[in-house]
């Protein structure tokens, strides 16, 4: 005879595995296609590019017109998909995990109020747009021209000294 928990855990992997979507239902949500593909957008590094300004808000409106056709069934159900089909881990996601652990997100961890830019933006607060790197503070928004998503996302480990 199975542990309570044991058999608990054969229950939830089995319903995982039943509910988990084929290859053919990757892209769908309650019958809705999301097999709508996000043109001049990749993952490079953990960092989202989107190849141009036209990219990022083509994007943007369609993160919100699939997430608003979701909204009904499964919050965020839409934002997590793209994130799945990008192999991205998000700033939203990272937030939400903070909030679940009842950390308190202060202004200067969560200062990007907007969800579909939070998808957009890695937790290190990082999007390439067009030929130019965004890193998001609290404060300002810097802008290094010319650089890739891998760059980008090795001057996370760049030590910023302070001049006195």
């Amino acid at each position: 005879m199975l542990s309570p928990l044991r058999h608990a855990l054969i229950v939830a992997f089995s319903a995982a595995a039943i509910m988990s979507p084929t290859r053919a239902d990757d892209d769908k949500i309650d019958g809705r296609s999301l097999a709508r593909q996000y043109p001049g957008v990749s993952n490079a590094c953990g960092v989202i590019v989107l190849d141009s300004q036209e990219a990022f808000e083509e994007t943007i409106s369609q993160l919100q017109e699939e997430d608003n056709a979701s909204k009904a069934e499964n919050a965020d159900e839409a934002l997590d998909i793209f994130e799945e089909r990008f192999k991205f881990v998000s700033l939203r996601r990272d937030l939400d995990a903070l909030e679940e652990s009842e950390m308190e997100l202060t202004p200067d961890i969560d200062h990007v109020y907007d969800d579909y830019l939070a998808t957009l933006v890695n937790p290190s607060y990082m999007v390439v747009i067009g030929r130019s790197g965004y890193i998001l503070t609290a404060d300002i928004t810097y802008e290094i021209v010319g650089i890739h998503g891998c760059t980008l996302n090795e001057l996370r480990e760049v030590e910023v000294i302070e001049k006195k």
